[in-house]
């Protein structure tokens, strides 16, 4: 028996791609088999995503300061920051256009939200990868921060 791995971005991104797709079609067999369906699902997913995370960073550090859910809010950006970075886009937008068999709802919501401020879909995924990567810097900062209050107070260490 031969173990091999395969490292190919291209494959690693098509073979993600299918995984999350078959568990939405398994999770969403009750409500739809058509692949049009899900994609549109995806796309609704893809939005709250997008809504959700900023949201959630406001709650995590101003109504609700717990570790665990800081813990959780990193973790989260931490997985859509390496997504972005190694495959150039986010796996949701292939999928949802891969089954929906068109452009992606993000892009023309993108493009009114931008339309006033004047900056390109390209220029605006440059300054979302580049606020993404500053703002893992600085969580990951805040929860060792956190991890070595923890110790030191643990082990009774006055600073």
């Amino acid at each position: 028996m031969i173990l091999t791995i395969n490292l190919d971005k291209k494959h690693i991104q098509e073979s993600l791609e299918l995984f999350l797709t078959k568990l939405l079609y398994y999770i969403y067999s009750w409500l739809s088999n058509d692949g049009e369906v899900i994609g549109y699902i995806i796309g609704v997913f893809h939005v709250l995503i997008a809504t959700s995370i900023p949201i959630i960073i406001f709650i995590s550090h101003m109504i609700y300061p717990n570790f665990w859910l800081k813990l959780f809010n990193f973790v989260c950006l931490f997985i859509i920051f390496i997504q972005h970075i190694v495959f150039n886009v986010c796996l949701l937008i292939p999928m949802e256009e891969r089954l929906t068999k068109q452009q992606t709802i993000f892009y023309p919501l993108l493009e009114k939200m931008l339309e006033p401020i004047g900056i390109s879909i390209n220029q605006f995924i440059t300054y979302l990868v580049i606020s993404e990567g500053t703002a893992v810097i600085c969580f990951g900062l805040e929860l060792l921060s956190h991890v070595s209050r923890f110790v030191y107070t643990y082990y009774g260490i006055d600073i």
